[in-house]
């Protein structure tokens, strides 16, 4: 079956799910990593993001996002899109619209929290 199933809630995709089960692996694949100090930092309230903080051997903050890479055909509300074609080609547009695009999933906003 679709390995996205475990995720979908009344019939969506749930990002809460999603992110819930990405920061999971995360936590647990840290675990096996030798030789590297890495740290997983906290959430971030409405980051769709997992940061790490790698302090050996030098201190980095990286961001590790989850996406979902879709070669269906583009959302209709982007059929018009930005108006590239004027200023890089009709032909570069289209092969744009031929690669993938990817969708971020992000804790959905409601009045002044998140869900």
């Amino acid at each position: 079956g679709n390995p996205l199933i475990q995720f979908v809630e009344d019939e969506i995709l749930s990002a809460s799910k999603m992110l819930f089960k990405f920061r999971k692996i995360i936590k647990e694949e840290i675990k096996n990593i030798q030789g590297i100090d890495v740290i997983l930092e906290k959430k971030k309230r409405g980051s769709p993001a997992v940061t790490l903080l790698i302090r050996k051997p030098k201190e980095i903050s990286v961001d590790i996002i989850l996406a979902l890479e879709s070669k269906s055909s583009w959302p209709a509300s982007t059929q018009e899109g930005m108006p590239i074609s004027q200023w890089l080609g009709t032909k570069v547009k289209t092969n744009l619209r031929r690669q993938p695009f990817y969708l971020v999933p992000k804790h959905a906003k409601e009045g002044n929290g998140f869900q």
